[in-house]
């Protein structure tokens, strides 16, 4: 439980191998004598690594993370990280193989068998198949050599499926997440999303900031509420082909600085990225051979764009509207909320709404609860009732710039989701219990706080507008 109680986010040592430092520091100082760098500078690259060896040789893992590690082994456990907040799960390896078994079983994915029983490595296989595509390209003169090379990669590693524990839902499920550096799609995939960042429909249009400063200048009408939709299972139902299309659209519709490559090309590259992945499972080598694998660098955009275009259906008449990726909250008259949930739900096969109404005038929505009053809405900062409290621990080993980080990240959350200074102030008051339960003194917590509100006053100060302004219901000190 002591290990366990300091949470994902604390680092462990890995295993120290000084053959690896040494052979990088020949690579190093060859380099520097083939630049003609000064002999000192030399020497002093020479003593600091060996003094940085030393040092780490002392370094040794707590026995009680070992004991661990040990005990998670020998008994087939995983500690599954949260799939929001931060928190571990510790779950049976079965039983989460057969939650992820669970997924690949979708028609989204498909098991890949090798045509004969000597086939090559898959990988090396996809590897070949995505040069010999970014090669064609290169040949019929649709990207250029400097292009060629920044897309090309030389070897290559499947992309490796896991799972994120959605403790928040019934049966706790797992929500898939591919990771996909050093794959052969991994630069395409990049250079596609730098591409496509620049559509506004494609970028998250609202943050918990813009809705709360929003609020000041609503009001309901006597008859209305507010309710959130969400999208079930966005990443995997995405059409992919048709987000590309619509995607690229927007891209080339003359409102944005062009790409280097013409919209035919940027949308093979695309499906190249996106399309008939190949991913490494507990299960073997799968293909998701449609929808988007979230850890794919364009899905956010690639979702986001495509499910923009439903925006002005959703929102009808709403006078308050805000989709952060496939959460949505608006106002809506009581005697019209099943009749609109049952018309979005109708908007495409793939898209399947649930909805969260008031309970007791009060709606959560993203970090923050939102409060009907009448025909008045105000907001201050929530925690699902799955959060564990748990934060990067004050004697975890990582750098102290990090648990400064940990303390002023409190007071910026809260501040955005706030829509007064009364409720700030009672925010923080929860936030300094956490920090407390997590072993940070408040010594050490309440300086960072205090300094971390003057740069707020003093920016809002200079930002002053009466649309942004808190409602100045008590000081900041």
């Amino acid at each position: 439980m002591k290990t366990l109680s300091l949470g994902p986010k604390n680092a462990v040592l890995d295993r120290f191998e000084q053959n690896d430092v040494l052979a990088e520091l020949d690579d190093l100082l060859k380099h520097c004598k083939q630049n003609k760098i000064d002999s000192q500078i030399i020497s002093d690259i020479n003593i600091a690594t060996m003094k940085y060896i030393k040092k780490v040789k002392k370094q040794k893992i707590p026995r009680h993370i070992t004991m661990t590690q040990k005990y998670l082994k020998d008994n087939k456990l995983l500690a599954v990280p949260f799939d929001k907040g931060i928190g571990i799960c510790i779950m049976k390896q079965e039983t989460y193989e057969e939650k992820l078994s669970e997924i690949l079983n979708l028609p989204q994915f498909e098991k890949y068998v090798p045509k004969r029983k000597d086939a090559r490595n898959p990988v090396i296989l996809e590897h070949l198949r995505i040069d010999k595509e970014l090669k064609d390209l290169k040949k019929g003169g649709k990207i250029d050599l400097a292009m060629y090379n920044k897309l090309h990669t030389v070897g290559s590693q499947p992309g490796r499926l896991y799972g994120l524990a959605k403790v928040h839902k019934d049966v706790i499920p797992v929500r898939p997440v591919l990771s996909m550096p050093g794959t052969a799609y991994h630069k395409i995939a990049d250079q596609c999303t730098e591409w496509l960042s620049v559509v506004e429909e494609c970028q998250i249009q609202s943050d918990t900031k813009t809705i709360c400063d929003s609020l000041s200048s609503v009001e309901l009408k006597e008859d209305e509420e507010i309710v959130s939709f969400d999208v079930s299972s966005l990443y995997t139902n995405v059409p992919v082909k048709e987000a590309i299309e619509h995607c690229a659209n927007l891209l080339y519709s003359g409102k944005y600085e062009l790409p280097p490559v013409d919209k035919e090309t940027f949308i093979y590259l695309q499906q190249i990225s996106t399309c008939n992945v190949l991913m490494l499972t507990h299960d073997g080598y799968y293909r998701q051979i449609d929808g988007l694998a979230m850890g794919s660098p364009p899905a956010p955009l690639l979702a986001n764009g495509w499910l923009s275009k439903f925006d002005p259906i959703i929102k009808e008449d709403a006078t308050f509207y805000f989709r952060y990726m496939d959460d949505i909250v608006r106002n809506i008259r009581r005697v019209r909320i099943d009749q609109k949930l049952n018309e979005i739900n109708s908007l495409h096969e793939n898209l399947k709404f649930t909805i969260e109404k008031e309970i007791d005038g009060k709606l959560p929505f993203l970090d923050m609860l939102l409060m009907r009053n009448g025909v008045h809405l105000s907001s201050t900062w929530y925690n699902k009732p799955t959060d564990t409290g748990l934060i990067m621990n004050f004697h975890a080993l990582a750098p102290k710039r990090y648990k400064r980080s940990v303390v002023a990240g409190f007071v910026h959350i809260i501040y955005r989701a706030c829509s007064s200074w009364s409720l700030f102030h009672q925010s923080l008051e929860k936030a300094k219990k956490i920090l407390e339960r997590n072993q940070y003194p408040p010594t050490y917590y309440n300086s960072i706080i205090h300094d971390t509100i003057t740069k707020i006053k003093n920016k809002e100060t200079v930002d002053k507008t009466p649309e942004t302004t808190k409602v100045s219901e008590g000081g900041a000190d």
